[in-house]
């Protein structure tokens, strides 16, 4: 079996184990939708020696009115992307789990099986509860509001940004905004950082403009 038959499987398997997800094959994600957003867990089929494999798992969620405020501007997005499919968290599950979730299997129905048994009870355990605690914005956006980046929920300046400057674009607080717009600025004239300097430039320059227009509609 290729490897994306058996990430099918797996989650076909797995979408009936966990009560409230869905396999949406064509992004190879467990899905849990409501009008607040989504929340995901991404699957990864990988081959290992003598013809195992082995599944990799990655956390998603997107919280709509976060995502709906600089989705727009960031460029090379399909439109489906952003208004529905595209997340604004996405962690390795390998960084918070503490079950040993990657590991060699055979590709026989048993074991297969018996895999998707195994990862089940630990989505459940840690990658559900995961997902709910950040799934708040809150949560989510206290977890950004450190200098160390050692505290974020993910290292990745740009979700760390791209979250901030949208809460506080929503609240009206431009002097956070710029706050945080200024650093990622900052940060994107550094060899780290230069990569995301168009995604930078678009989105805080769009957000601004989008804060402007909503300042002056009556």
């Amino acid at each position: 079996m290729a490897n994306t038959e058996i990430r099918d499987r797996l989650g076909a398997i797995l979408a009936k184990e966990l009560h409230g997800f869905d396999y949406d094959r064509p992004r190879s994600r467990l899905v849990q939708i409501s009008p607040a957003g989504w929340k995901g867990i991404a699957l990864d089929v990988m081959s290992r020696e003598l013809g195992k494999k082995s599944l990799s798992l990655a956390a998603e969620l997107r919280i709509n009115r976060l995502a709906d405020r600089f989705l727009p501007h960031s460029p090379g997005l399909k439109p489906q992307e952003i208004k529905k499919t595209f997340p604004i968290l996405y962690v390795n599950c390998a960084n918070f789990m503490h079950s040993d979730f990657l590991y060699s299997f055979n590709t026989d129905e048993a074991s297969i099986q018996g895999v998707a048994s195994h990862f089940a009870e630990g989505i459940r355990n840690e990658v559900i509860p995961f997902l709910e605690k950040y799934f708040d914005e809150a949560t989510l956006v206290e977890s950004f509001l450190d200098d160390d980046s050692t505290a974020w929920v993910t290292s990745n300046p740009k979700t760390r940004y791209t979250v901030l400057l949208s809460h506080f674009a929503l609240r009206g607080d431009w002097d956070a905004f710029d706050k945080y717009a200024k650093e990622w600025e900052a940060f994107c004239q550094t060899p780290f950082g230069m990569m995301y300097k168009q995604d930078a430039s678009s989105i805080i320059s769009g957000m601004r403009s989008d804060g402007y227009r909503d300042h002056q509609t009556p």
